[in-house]
Formats: structure tokens, sequence, C-alpha cells
């Protein structure tokens, strides 16, 4: 994995580069979907798009159509990310350089192999049911379809197993 300051150096190189800051998706009137623009003009007076978004796969002439009556745009989501995270670099990189995102991840990762240690010692205790059960309130609670178990709210999980450890002792 590359060191994060070798990544932000990266990102900052480009940043400079780029087309000065912020975007926005769509700006004028007419602009074709997924286009995004600097918000403000540049020295002559021109806000020439920077970036086209478009999405993986063909859209149906059906889904196209759709998208034209309800006026929204398929390739937006994409073209939002982009600009959304083009937008925050200079907040992100203060937040990677300060310490507090890393030191968010790692309560994160300890609430996951904390949460992974509960889990084994229920599944050893022959509890698997009373597991799978609360893992499925969790999904549900947070409105993930249980079929997407891979996303699902480890916290949520890490809270009712240590809730039901306390109980125990």
């Amino acid at each position: 994995m590359t060191d994060l300051t070798e990544t932000v150096e990266r990102i900052d190189a480009l940043f400079e580069k780029a087309t000065r800051t912020p975007w926005a998706v769509r700006p004028q009137e007419h602009d074709d979907w997924g286009i995004i623009r600097p918000v403000e003009p540049d020295d002559k007076g021109l806000r020439l798009s920077v970036a086209q978004a478009r999405a993986v796969g063909l859209l149906s002439d059906e889904q196209l159509n759709e998208h034209r009556q309800r006026g929204t745009d398929p390739y937006g989501p994409n073209a939002n990310l982009i600009v959304e995270l083009v937008n925050a670099w200079p907040l992100i990189r203060q937040a990677l350089m300060s310490g507090e995102l890393r030191a968010f991840a790692e309560k994160i990762v300890a609430l996951e192999d904390r949460a992974e240690e509960l889990v084994n010692r229920y599944h050893e205790a022959g509890l698997t049911k009373y597991v799978e059960e609360t893992m499925c309130e969790a999904l549900e609670e947070n409105g993930i379809d249980s079929d997407e178990r891979l996303v699902f709210d480890l916290a949520a999980l890490a809270r009712t197993a240590l809730s039901a450890e306390l109980k125990e002792a």
C-alpha cells in the first residue's frame, strides 16, 4: 500500500495543476448530462467544461427517456461524486494530515476486531443463531437488505454484542 504522505503529495500536485475550484455539475442552462464546469469563469470570462461523467454500461432508450421526462441526469451521481471530492480536497487533506482520519480509522479497526472476537466467542459457545439474528437486525435497522450482508453497520453489531456480553457478566 502506498504511503499516505506520498498519496497526498501526488493529489496536491494534481490539484495545483487542475482547473481552479470550486466545480459544479451542469451549472449552465443547456449543459449536457454529466458536464462539470468551474463555478467561476476563468481570466477570459469562460467556464469551459473540465470533465463529463458517464456511467458504466449503456442505458437503454427507455431509461434515457425516463430521465428526459423527469428532468434528471443519469450521470449526475458520478458527476456529483467527482465534484464533491475535488471541492472537498483541502478539507480531506487537512483531516488526513492532522491524523484525525487516521485515528478514526484505527477506532473502526479496533471495533471490527472486537466485534469479530465477540462473534467468534458466540459461535464457539453455540450461539450461532443469536449472532445471525443480531446481524440481520442490525442490517434491517440500517435499511440494508439482508442480501447485502457484506455491507452492514459493524458498530451496531459490536454495540449489540457488547451489550449482551455485559448482561452475561
